[in-house]
């Protein structure tokens, strides 16, 4: 009906017109930009992100030599496996780091996720911090606390947060103490508040999970580190000036890694290195040093860097690394 008093009325008299619709601006959220910046910069280091249940069985934590009793358990599981709310994430990971070990000799996983507490809020609800967790596994070094704690360090320096490490124990009061390795594992403090812990997990523990190789773990805070970030990057327009790369070759004892580089080049805070990226690792048999080759992008907002401008940042990286980490650079006459 309405299509034949249009068609009677006539096409041509009707005046076409678009409905209105208040459109509201889309608001930043600062928990998935938070995120987005973290996963970044993790899998910038060369960490592959996992995802895992947050519900987990007594077996995980056991070997983790943890207690599940201090996991909410849940009335109804579907599976005996997936008992109760985990608190850390750690042993979840750590199942993975065991899938993954008969294939790899060498990788790095990390998650952000929530915990559950046993502790309720106001409303009457379990409190369920965010926290990244991480683990790396290498079957034939002894370096992974190093390599763990390189990589806290590093994410760490990134949003401007200086922490501190101290003995972890059970006065630290952080869930996973009892599945670390009594003195390579650390409380990491900030502000004499923990924000998380970094260590090697215990040899009893390796031994139940079956694995050859050691890991490395670490489990941050992701909350405190949001509300506490000095230092997050936002969108800045590309330099219309040309870019400049150079390559870099270190010779470092073999429990330092890339991110302790990338560290200390942050350190420097040079406004000129818009970019820092791993080319090679390579390891001599025999030989208690590796070389780890870096890619440096030098870049200025005002103006194109003249060859002595580069070669004065670039001898300034040199120094950094070489005296942080005993370094040699390579070729050096």
């Amino acid at each position: 009906l309405l299509e034949e008093v249009a068609r009677l009325y006539g096409y041509s008299k009707i005046i076409p017109s678009l409905p209105e619709r208040d459109l509201t601006p889309v608001k930043p959220n600062p928990i998935s930009d938070m995120s987005r910046v973290v996963i970044k910069k993790l899998t910038g280091m060369g960490m592959d992100e996992v995802l895992t249940y947050s519900f987990v069985g007594r077996d995980i934590y056991e070997n983790t030599l943890l207690s599940i009793e201090s996991c909410l358990e849940i009335e109804n599981p579907i599976s005996p496996d997936l008992s109760h709310m985990r608190n850390t994430l750690i042993p979840s990971l750590i199942a993975k780091v065991k899938d993954n070990a008969r294939y790899e000799k060498e990788f790095s996983i990390f998650e952000i996720g929530r915990r559950i507490e046993m502790e309720l809020d106001d409303e009457g609800i379990h409190i369920q911090p965010r926290v990244i967790t991480g683990a790396i596994y290498i079957a034939d070094q002894d370096t992974v606390y190093y390599n763990a704690k390189g990589v806290v360090e590093n994410l760490l320096s990134h949003f401007g947060v200086e922490a501190e490490y101290e003995d972890i124990n059970e006065a630290s009061k952080h869930k996973a103490y009892a599945g670390l390795h009594p003195s390579r594992s650390a409380a990491i403090m900030h502000n004499e508040k923990l924000i998380g812990v970094v260590g090697e997990l215990h040899p009893q523990s390796q031994l139940n999970w079956g694995l050859d190789g050691r890991v490395g773990v670490f489990e941050i805070e992701f909350d405190y580190l949001l509300n506490n970030a000095a230092n997050i990057k936002k969108y800045s327009p590309l330099s219309q000036y040309q870019s400049v790369e150079r390559d870099l070759s270190f010779w470092v004892n073999k429990k330092h890694n890339y991110s302790e580089l990338l560290a200390s080049i942050d350190d420097l805070k040079l406004a000129e290195v818009v970019n820092v990226s791993l080319q090679d690792i390579y390891e001599p048999k025999g030989e208690e040093r590796k070389s780890i080759t870096i890619k440096v992008t030098l870049q200025s907002d005002i103006k194109t860097l003249e060859e002595k401008e580069i070669n004065e940042i670039i001898s300034k990286i040199i120094k950094e690394i070489e005296l942080d980490l005993k370094a040699e650079l390579r070729g050096k006459k």
